[in-house]
């Protein structure tokens, strides 16, 4: 396989991962009156995606990319807050804002190295950066903060999905009109 069709793969995987992360971040928030349960099944349908698109990219873009190791690394939290979301409910229903700690601080490490690996190549990485450090601020506040209730939990799912969701789109269309200009 070409650069060129890594480059389109990893632009790809980011562009579905942007649109999944929308939609379910305005799921969630149309949900946030409703029982945890929903918000907690599509916070794992959610973050198993992500962890396939996470996962994706990384292979994408392994062969120049001295990062590719964080976005797997991303991809195997993803996969694995996922999976025990969906096949352990209520045992995630009790850890749930561990769970969604853990998995926005795989996420706000990820965006920093693509904000840096964006901005090495000439992009504008504020939308990634920004959705990096909210993600690491929020991810550390769920796991230092007890006393969290799982709407809050459910929120922040919500509010990290949608800007990841925004990140993740800006970031797949610079880098198809990068390449467009490039090839």
């Amino acid at each position: 396989m070409s650069t060129l069709d890594d480059d389109r793969r990893a632009s790809w995987s980011l562009l579905l991962a942007g649109v999944v992360g929308l939609l379910c971040g305005f799921l969630a928030l149309a949900w946030s009156r409703t029982a945890v349960a929903p918000r907690e099944l599509l916070f794992g349908v959610y973050a198993l995606f992500d962890g396939v698109a996470s996962a994706s990219f990384a292979l994408a873009v392994r062969r120049r990319d001295n990062g590719a190791s964080v976005y797997l690394g991303r991809a195997a939290v993803g996969l694995a807050a996922g999976l025990a979301t969906i096949l352990f409910p209520n045992f995630v229903l009790h850890a749930f804002r561990i769970v969604v700690g853990v998995w926005a601080i795989s996420v706000g490490v990820a965006e920093v190295v693509l904000a840096a690996r964006l901005r090495r190549d000439g992009g504008r990485a504020t939308l990634p950066v920004a959705a990096g450090i909210l993600a690491l601020l929020c991810g550390g506040a769920l796991l230092v903060a007890p006393g969290i209730s799982t709407y809050s939990v459910g929120g922040t799912f919500a509010f990290l999905a949608l800007l990841n969701g925004a990140a993740s789109v800006s970031v797949a269309t610079q880098w198809q009109e990068h390449r467009a200009v490039h090839a």
